[in-house]
């Protein structure tokens, strides 16, 4: 039990050091790219009419005189909130790729049997008692926050348990071993969907450069 928690307390340490890393790099481009855009399409502003003009007058002026540039200025605005997300969720996913293939015997598994256990959805003879999907996933998902533990288990196992098909499983079949079933299911979820990209944040940081070159060389 100790060793799982200096384990997970050290994969904290790290996964919150990548993601200051990554907001770190994708952040500070996202954030100067949206600066270095504004000063592009500002500068060539008619100066007659926006030298005295308030911040509003000239926004509203770029919008006329510069639109496709000014459409492009906003995705990249929009850029900033995306690394974040996107950073947010490789981590999470770095995260749990990492449980998964080097404790999930000895952490995930345990905390599936005993919440899995203690949940009268998935007990034998429960499924003549007209139980669905639904019902399933309220009961494991009471059981998993009356059970306590560590905290980014929990939101795995919670994350996992929202999101795992069970629309292929036949309810009414008396010989259903519902426990085995939901146990596996959430196991292949998280090692099918675990593996940590960063491509979406290349990709933002990709259209940030174009986007910059088409203001700055365009227009428009």
């Amino acid at each position: 039990m100790k060793e799982n928690i200096k384990y997970l307390t050290r994969l904290t340490a790290m996964v919150t050091g990548t993601w200051l890393k990554l907001n770190l790099f994708f952040g500070s481009i996202s954030v100067i790219s949206v600066f270095l855009g504004l000063f592009f399409l500002l500068k060539d502003i008619d100066s007659g009419h926006s030298g005295h003009a308030g911040a509003a007058p000239a926004l509203i002026l770029m919008f006329i005189q510069k639109p496709v540039g000014s459409i492009l200025w906003l995705l990249i605005l929009v850029c900033v909130y995306l690394v974040f997300l996107f950073s947010g969720k490789y981590v999470i996913s770095k995260l749990i790729n990492r449980i998964v293939h080097d404790k999930s015997e000895t952490i995930i598994i345990p905390i599936l049997d005993k919440i899995i256990s203690g949940t009268k959805a998935l007990q034998p003879g429960a499924v003549r008692k007209g139980i669905d999907a639904a019902v399933v996933r309220i009961q494991l998902s009471k059981q998993l926050k009356s059970e306590g533990g560590h905290k980014w288990i929990n939101r795995i196992i919670h994350f996992a348990l929202k999101r795992i098909s069970l629309d292929d499983v036949d309810f009414a079949d008396p010989e259903l071993k519902l426990d085995m079933v939901i146990k596996n299911k959430i196991l292949q979820f998280l090692k099918d969907s675990s593996d940590p990209d960063k491509t979406p944040l290349w990709c933002i940081l990709g259209f940030q450069c174009l986007a910059l070159l088409f203001i700055y060389f365009f227009p428009y």
